[in-house]
């Protein structure tokens, strides 16, 4: 009888203990902070990341823009950084269009005025551990183009 009480204790601490990591908790993801500066001005990068200028372009006349192709790199989680740009584009104007999740890839259509901006944020393996590359394509927005369906 003396042994039974210690056991039970061991088994009730032990089965409290194998309870606690089994609850259904579903972390909300971090909110990131927007830069001060953002090497595009109406565009918002998340604290923290940076722009890998040789995979990077963009082009102007004056100061109209024709397109730009920059990428980014940081760490965080793609769900989190996917947030930011979700809340953040539309307080530079910019219309959520449309987005997809598939195969680790979550892509956003943004919109505003005759442009596009395509937004697609994906983990990003690297010899120091794994982060999030965020490439971002802003470009006109081709309306009102037909395709030719006769033929020639």
């Amino acid at each position: 009888m003396t042994n039974t009480l210690p056991r039970l204790a061991f088994c009730v601490a032990v089965l409290w203990g194998l309870g606690l990591g089994c609850g259904p908790r579903a972390a909300e993801p971090v909110r990131l902070m927007a830069k001060q500066r953002s090497p595009i001005s109406d565009l918002p990068v998340p604290m923290g990341f940076r722009i890998l200028e040789d995979e990077s372009e963009d082009a102007y006349t004056g100061r109209r823009r024709l397109y730009v192709r920059h990428v980014y790199e940081g760490s965080g989680e793609p769900f989190a950084v996917r947030n930011f740009y979700r809340d953040r584009m539309p307080q530079y104007k910019w219309q959520l269009v449309n987005t997809v999740h598939f195969a680790g890839t979550h892509s956003m259509v943004f919109q505003k005025g005759q442009e596009s901006c395509t937004v697609a944020i994906s983990r990003s393996k690297s010899r120091w551990g794994s982060g999030v590359r965020v490439q971002i394509i802003i470009m006109p927005e081709e309306r009102g183009a037909q395709a030719d369906t006769t033929g020639r």
